[in-house]
């Protein structure tokens, strides 16, 4: 297999990898590749945990304000639906894409790469679920959203009590999580782990 080490440039053949070894560049000795048994088992845990974390996001609210005796409480599906009331539909859809849409298709499309490898007996996903993948990434913005919620609950503070939800928990668990997965999951390890699987 023919690899390019992201590093120094230099094009290399590497071999058959053996259960828990890593292949390095010849000039500058970066790793280039890696078994995918060493943190496949850790990868659909996190995978697994990633995906409860995203239904407990958008099913349980976010924040409840108390304010002169009266209540209100807010998923964050409900509050992209309040953002398009007002008029503020751009704004609503990006908060749903890269709040919820780009985790959401970050995760399935993950399963359908990892799952293959630990369950030979799944089809496997094509190769251009893992170009997806790349491509939507960079838009999956959890913690932007997170930081800017807390700014506004900062402010709101002084206002009106708030009392965090299970989504505000479970947001800033997925953002460890997600981050969790690419360290584990590097561009170049899942290519090399597909073509494998396809061997």
């Amino acid at each position: 297999m023919l690899t390019i080490c992201p590093q120094c440039d230099l094009a290399q053949h590497l071999g058959e990898l053996s259960p828990g070894d890593r292949a390095r560049c010849r000039r500058c000795r970066a790793e280039l590749a890696s078994d995918f048994g060493r943190h496949l088992d850790a990868a659909l845990a996190a995978l697994a945990t990633a995906a409860v974390l995203i239904i407990v996001m958008n099913a349980f609210p976010l924040v409840e304000m108390h304010f002169q005796g009266a209540s209100r409480a807010t998923t964050l599906l409900g509050a992209v639906r309040e953002m398009s009331a007002l008029g503020r539909t751009p704004l609503a859809l990006l908060v749903f894409f890269t709040t919820i849409a780009g985790p959401l298709a970050e995760v399935v499309l993950l399963a359908l790469v990892l799952v293959p490898l630990r369950l030979p007996s799944v089809r496997r996903a094509h190769p251009s679920h893992i170009g997806l993948l790349q491509r939507i990434r960079p838009w999956s913005m959890v913690e932007v959203f997170m930081l800017g919620v807390l700014v506004a609950l900062v402010k709101l503070a002084a206002l009106a009590q708030i009392v965090p939800g299970p989504a505000i928990w479970a947001c800033a668990a997925l953002i460890v999580t997600l981050s969790l997965l690419k360290a584990l999951m590097r561009p170049e390890d899942l290519w090399a782990w597909s073509r494998k699987d396809a061997a």
